[in-house]
């Protein structure tokens, strides 16, 4: 007897069956409509099933402490986004830190500066979007004796000075996580591939329970014998470069210090994951990055490596990288590379058209796995963005961006019972409101982590 009959429903990876049976958190059975014996059967009225999302590029923690803390990304405008500081202000106790703005979206398209912040006594640190810039006003400033910066603007690694002043508690940070594993659910996301460093590690390590699956890429300055041993620990992170908003990114006619690390340097990082019996994780954006990335990777064959982003590259890249090589990426960064665009207005035409090439590099044979990197968080976004973009070497279909965010992720991983909707499997399903061809008004109804269904939304009654 299963444990839940779901019937009348279109089953991904299967079209010609109705039924799915799920016994003991596993796929026992898929097929047609025939009697089976089931203690809940459920009838889905040709609603869509497709496996659990894989996340695999994204950081929970700075997730959680959006959803509990000063958001700013909804804001449209600058000023609107100054009024939502000033108003938590009035309640915030010391430091202020708001994350999430993002200029490229509104009218002036400017970045905040210290000047616009000034007026607020307490100390501000709001960062950008991609969290490779913040801007502080004075009073942050002179915590950190960098009253000198007119700006308030720091980038990339100034960024390590502020640790003191915004890691929470480890009560707060515990809240914060159990807030992103509720939105995950919500999102259909039952396996995500975290970022972390040694702090949030260890508070992952005093959770009791986390309802979804996770694991985690170390930061490389934190990759230590003590933590990469650990079953969680899936691979090392390091950076090559930075952002395209921020102009830190490895750009061929950009600053040449974007270039974050040299072949040697690399190399080394590495060699250090790679003696720990680990996959490195290479942050690179830029052309010059993702080269670099590219070449020092194919020294380790024998590991799954990835490139995470790996967003402006060189078609004769694609046709010469060694196919060991995992291209990790962002369908959702396609909100940027519209006519008109961040992008275009940053890198010009050529690369509007080039960048995040997801149909060249599945054509090139590369393996190619999606996440979020939390810019929002959410497979569906995503993956409508990989489906109609207007640009044939980015466009997808949605059979193929649903594998990227399923079993790609899970190859990634080296997860062999997720990712699939197969016999043997783990029963990690989502309960989608529309099929394939109506993406557009398409939502999660349901996920379920092994059978259990850990989320259904207000309308959809089938589960709860």
């Amino acid at each position: 007897m299963y444990d839940i009959l779901l019937q009348n429903c279109h089953i991904f990876g299967h079209d010609e069956s109705d039924t799915l049976g799920i016994r003991n958190g596993m796929i026992e059975y898929i097929g047609n409509g025939v009697e089976k014996q089931a203690k809940k059967k459920i009838d889905l009225e040709g609603r869509m099933i497709v496996p659990g999302f894989v996340d695999s590029h994204t950081h929970m923690l700075s997730l959680g402490l959006s959803l509990t803390g000063l958001e700013l990304s909804g804001a449209k405008s600058k000023d609107e986004a100054l009024n939502k500081v000033k108003e938590y202000a009035k309640k915030a106790e010391k430091i202020i830190v708001g994350r999430g703005w993002d200029e490229s979206l509104w009218k002036d398209r400017t970045y905040i500066t210290r000047e616009d912040l000034d007026v607020i006594e307490k100390p501000v640190i709001l960062f950008r979007r991609d969290g490779h810039m913040a801007t502080l006003n004075i009073a942050a400033l002179r915590i950190l004796a960098l009253e000198s910066r007119k700006d308030g603007i720091l980038k990339e690694k100034e960024l390590d000075l502020l640790d003191p002043l915004i890691t929470p508690s480890k009560t707060v940070q515990k809240k914060a996580l159990q807030e992103a594993f509720k939105r995950a659910l919500q999102e259909g996301v039952t396996f995500v591939r975290d970022i972390v460093d040694a702090n949030t590690f260890e508070v992952y390590k005093k959770m009791k329970h986390i309802p979804i699956g996770v694991k985690m890429l170390i930061y490389d300055n934190d990759a230590n014998k003590s933590i990469c041993n650990e079953s969680s620990i899936c691979g090392v992170k390091t950076f090559l470069d930075g952002s395209i908003g921020a102009m830190t990114a490895a750009v061929s006619d950009w600053d040449s210090s974007n270039v974050l690390a040299t072949k040697d340097n690399l190399s080394s990082i590495a060699q250090h994951a790679w003696n720990m019996k680990l996959p490195l994780a290479v942050h690179a954006i830029g052309d010059k990055a993702t080269e670099l990335a590219a070449e020092v990777l194919s020294e380790g064959s024998h590991f799954k490596n990835s490139i995470e982003h790996f967003e402006l590259v060189h078609d004769d890249l694609l046709q010469s990288m060694d196919r060991h090589i995992i291209a990790s990426c962002q369908p959702n960064f396609l909100q940027w590379s519209l006519p008109g665009g961040l992008y275009e207005r940053r890198l010009g035409r050529y690369w509007l058209e080039n960048n995040n090439p997801y149909r060249k590099i599945l054509d090139s044979g590369i393996h190619l796995a999606f996440g979020s990197d939390c810019m929002p968080f959410g497979p569906l976004y995503g993956i409508k963005l990989a489906t109609s973009s207007p640009f044939q070497k980015q466009r997808i279909s949605a059979e193929e961006a649903i594998t990227c965010y399923t079993y790609e992720g899970a190859y990634l991983l080296g997860m062999e019972q997720i990712g699939k909707l197969e016999k043997g499997y783990y029963a990690d399903i989502v309960i989608l409101s529309n099929t394939l061809d109506r993406l557009d008004n398409c939502k999660v109804e349901a996920t379920l982590v092994h059978g259990r269904t850990l989320y259904s939304s207000d309308s959809f009654k089938g589960l709860k």
